[in-house]
C-alpha cells in the first residue's frame, strides 16, 4: 500500500492583511508574488477559502508561535486527492478532565 500524501494550508483570520504579511515573512515569500498562496479553494465544508500552502513543519511552527506573532489562523489539510478539511483541532492542546471529588468525604464509608 502506498504512503498517503498530505497537503497542508494555513488560512489567516482576524486582521488578514497583517496575518498574510507575517505568514509570508515566516515562509520567506512576498505577499504580492507568492506561489504558495491558494485563492478561492472549495473545501470540504463547501465554502471557498484562501490559504497558504506549506509543509507540516511550517504549520506546526506557525501554530506554536501564533500568539507571539499576533495572528489567528485555521489549519487545512487534504489527503491524497481529496478536499481540504479543517484540521485545526489536531493542533489544539487537549485539556485534562478533572475527576470529581468523592461524594463521601472525611473517610466515611459508603452506605451498604
Amino acid at each position: 500500500m502506498a504512503k498517503s500524501e498530505y497537503v497542508w494550508g494555513i488560512e489567516p483570520l482576524g486582521d488578514v492583511s497583517h496575518a498574510n504579511a507575517v505568514i509570508a515573512r515566516e515562509l520567506g515569500e512576498e505577499v504580492d508574488d507568492a506561489h504558495s498562496l491558494c485563492m478561492g479553494v472549495i473545501c470540504a465544508d463547501g465554502k471557498k477559502h484562501n490559504f497558504w500552502r506549506c509543509p507540516e513543519e511550517d504549520v506546526r511552527r506557525l501554530w506554536n508561535s501564533k500568539d507571539s506573532l499576533h495572528i489567528k489562523m485555521t489549519i487545512w489539510c487534504k489527503k491524497d486527492g481529496g478536499k481540504f478539511r479543517d484540521c485545526t483541532f489536531l493542533f489544539k492542546k487537549r485539556h485534562k478532565v478533572q475527576m470529581p471529588k468523592p461524594i463521601f468525604a472525611n473517610n466515611k464509608k459508603a452506605p451498604t
